[in-house]
Order: structure tokens, then sequence, then C-alpha cells
């Protein structure tokens, strides 16, 4: 692949893990996650943000330019807490906001 989008990436195993497949220099990773991703290699470029929000999507349409993507990742969960209807609730919101970026920017057959 040549542009691989990890959304909520931290703490970037996943994000390596791309990185490594990817044979060439102009092969990018676009990660995502409200939490900052350390730096893994000159071919990953780390967005600080939440998916659900509007101003984290224009970061990655901006940083997309409008490219599509071979592949999107998404491995995210909420921090779970005392009340399964809403880590529940939240687990839903981050799949159906993955997917809606998947259905945005991956390209067809992707």
């Amino acid at each position: 692949p040549k542009i691989v989008i990890d959304l909520c990436a931290a703490p970037g195993g996943w994000t390596q893990v791309a990185s490594r497949a990817m044979s060439r220099e102009s092969q990018v990773v676009v990660a995502v996650d409200i939490l900052p991703i350390r730096p893994i290699s000159p071919n990953v470029i780390s967005l600080i943000g939440d998916i659900t929000t509007e101003k984290c999507k224009s970061s990655i349409r901006a940083e997309m330019q409008g490219a599509a993507a071979d592949v999107v990742l998404c491995d995210g969960a909420p921090n779970v807490g005392a009340s399964y209807d809403r880590d529940a609730y939240q687990q839903n919101e981050i799949a159906l906001h993955a997917l809606k970026c998947a259905t945005e920017h991956l390209k067809r057959d992707g």
C-alpha cells in the first residue's frame, strides 16, 4: 500500500507494523489519536485529534490532499468505566466515525 490511515493509533503498534510493511519512502502512514504518538519513522505523519470531531476530520482531509488511502485501520476503544451502556455507546460512536472516515478516504477496492 502507498497510503495507510491508522485511526485511534496510540500508542502506535499498528502504525509501526504498517510503516514497516511499506517499502518506499514515498509511502505514508497517517496516524491519528487524541494522545500524542512518539515518532516512529519518517514516513509516519502523526495527527493529534478526536476522530469524532470535525476539526480532526478536516486535519485528515488536509493531510490527504485529495489522495485516497489503500488501507484504513482502527482498533480504537473508549476508556471503560462503571457504565456498560455508556461504554458500549462510545465504542459504537468510534466504530461509526471510523467507518465514515473509511467511506470518505478509502480508494475503490481498498
